[in-house]
């Protein structure tokens, strides 16, 4: 009698704890190419290949170089500052496109770099987990903006 009751508890304190174990959760991240986007020396525009980063430590995403955000390692340590790989992605010209991401529970933040063809604006922009369905990752000319997103 008293083993069934153990056994009964461990099987109940197992589901408990089963059902606290959170894994990652999904979001839409919005990007929007404008028209005029990544010009090339002959004047037409390009889409833009995009890395989002699932961020951790946010002095870490500020210190880090872009050269190395733009060569990222195919896989992350558990002592990294980054939850997960990044993802990579184009975000074209003239175009709005959703793309769907699966964000660990570590990360706080998700970074966002832009491989423009210069160098000539702000091509790495932070949201915070917060504001991802909210805002909208705008790509014009050779930066990355964050705007209000319109439905």
């Amino acid at each position: 009698m008293p083993q069934a009751i153990l056994l009964k508890c461990l099987v109940l304190i197992s589901i408990l704890f089963a059902g606290c174990a959170s894994g990652p959760e999904q979001f839409h991240v919005h990007c929007i190419g404008d028209k005029d986007l990544n010009q090339t020396l002959d004047g037409s525009s390009s889409a833009v290949t995009a890395f989002l980063y699932q961020v951790k430590d946010k002095s870490a995403w500020d210190q880090a170089d872009i050269n190395d955000l733009l060569n990222p390692p195919p896989s992350v340590p558990p002592t990294s500052p980054w939850a997960a790989p990044p993802r990579e992605c184009l975000v074209y010209t003239g175009q709005k496109s959703v793309i769907d991401l699966m964000i660990e529970p570590s990360a706080l933040f998700l970074g966002v770099v832009g491989l423009f063809n210069e160098d000539k604006g702000a091509s790495k922009q932070l949201l915070s987990r917060d504001e991802i369905e909210d805002k909208t990752l705008s790509f014009k000319d050779y930066a990355i903006t964050i705007v209000a997103r319109e439905e």
